[in-house]
């Protein structure tokens, strides 16, 4: 018989509030029989602003956590420091403004499970304020899904995922840290993942929610940020 299989949970942060709220959603979550979970916050600030509210969040908590100090201002040093100290059968990223329903983690890995998937990509839903534009409300332009190329999955985004780990060839790949400023990390990463033969899937069922800020709520913006993403992929 073999024991349950784990899941390292990855938040990266840097300087945000809304921090607190995400970790006691994954805190809260709900697992199945045959998973276990743990928590690794990377704070990418140069100075560890983040340790004490990671420490105040997590007290008494019912799964470990582990803080790692990971400067400065480049996500994927963060997210590499998550990868670094993983040690799980599974990894899995949510952002540190999102909010995870009580089944998120259970659905992600039921759902690579039943396929087979070595990753497994779930969407992030827009909640908009009141007086959100109606027609950005119309097109839902701040939910992030995987793209379908032929309907096959190629790329991905990191802010709600999970991938096997521990004794995979995923392993031993990182994030460049080249784009790491400039965006387009998470991109690159899972096109090459993709390339090197990696199934991924996406699960609709496994959503997280974010809430939309208002500077993101314009024209100007939108077009700047197509813009860049058509440029990453």
């Amino acid at each position: 018989m073999t024991g349950p299989e784990t899941v390292d949970i990855c938040i990266c942060t840097y300087r945000r509030d809304h921090l607190a709220e995400t970790l006691q959603t994954v805190l809260a979550q709900d697992l199945p029989e045959g998973l276990t979970a743990r928590i690794i916050v990377a704070d990418n600030d140069i100075e560890p602003s983040a340790q004490m509210v990671v420490e105040a969040a997590t007290e008494g908590a019912p799964i470990p956590v582990t803080y790692v100090h990971a400067p400065a201002r480049n996500i994927s040093i963060a997210r590499n420091a998550c990868l670094d100290a993983a040690t799980g059968d599974w990894v899995a990223f949510i952002d540190d403004d999102e909010i995870a329903p009580p089944d998120w983690i259970a659905t992600l890995w039921q759902a690579a499970r039943d396929t087979g998937a070595d990753v497994m990509f779930g969407p992030a839903i827009a909640i908009y304020p009141a007086g959100t534009p109606d027609w950005i409300v119309a097109e839902d332009y701040h939910t992030n899904r995987v793209p379908m190329h032929d309907g096959q999955v190629s790329t991905g985004h990191t802010c709600n995922v999970l991938m096997r780990w521990h004794g995979s060839v995923i392993a031993g790949e990182r994030y460049r840290l080249e784009n790491g400023r400039t965006g387009g990390e998470d991109v690159e990463f899972f096109f090459r993942l993709s390339r090197l033969g990696f199934v991924m899937g996406n699960c609709d069922a496994a959503a997280v929610s974010e809430h939309t800020g208002a500077g993101r709520l314009s024209y100007r913006w939108l077009r700047q940020r197509k813009f860049a993403a058509g440029q990453f992929h």
